[in-house]
């Protein structure tokens, strides 16, 4: 995305001062550099906020270079900051404006690049009951989004508020609810589980869904 500058390297004067270079072909080793990336950043960063209005920012980043528009971010503008690298290469500079530290040590699997050509598995759904089934939630946590649901016949299933926004959460246990149970693959703890998507409250007093 940004200009790259190239220059010959070559030994300090202390040492000859001569190049470096390869020691079978003789070839000078050149150092590649990109430029103007953190200005670009922070630049596109006051853009996207000008722009889209958003209230919390995910930034991957721990140079001290970014703690000018993050100080203006949190402080006029009362974004909330979270970073994602490692406590060794997070400047203080930066984490005296943000309201956390995501160890991207913690992450890592989740985020893994996949190498060009890779095609991950597509999660295998099935429904029963036609469209829709009918299961019931089994534990609810309010302070969080997530929780379990017994399916019949099955093991039981994860649920997301942000996958099921039909369903007026937190539900209650014992609730009966509708949706779709989707079979997942977890690739970190190598097993299936089951997740239930699209979920709605069914109307006790019929088979109507809402």
């Amino acid at each position: 995305m940004y200009w790259l500058a190239k220059r010959k390297l070559f030994w300090p004067a202390a040492m000859g001062g001569g190049p470096v270079v390869h020691p079978e072909t003789g070839e000078q080793y050149i150092q590649t550099t990109q430029k103007g990336v953190d200005v670009g950043l922070a630049l596109h960063l006051l853009k996207s906020y000008k722009r889209r209005g958003w209230r919390t920012l995910f930034l991957a980043a721990g140079d001290g270079d970014f703690s000018e528009v993050i100080e203006y971010l949190v402080e006029e503008e009362n974004v909330d900051v979270y970073l994602i690298g490692s406590e060794r290469s997070t400047s203080l500079e930066l984490t005296q404006y943000v309201r956390g530290l995501i160890d991207i040590h913690e992450i890592a699997d989740d985020v893994r690049f996949m190498p060009t050509g890779h095609v991950a598995a597509a999660p295998v759904e099935y429904v029963t009951e036609g469209e829709v089934t009918e299961v019931v939630v089994k534990a609810i946590n309010p302070d969080t989004p997530y929780g379990f649901v017994l399916v019949p016949g099955k093991q039981d299933a994860f649920m997301r508020a942000d996958e099921n926004r039909r369903l007026v959460w937190p539900p209650n246990v014992g609730d009966k609810i509708v949706g779709r149970i989707v079979e997942t693959f977890d690739m970190k703890k190598n097993q299936k589980s089951l997740k239930l998507v699209d979920a709605r409250q069914v109307d006790e007093g019929s088979a109507t869904v809402l």
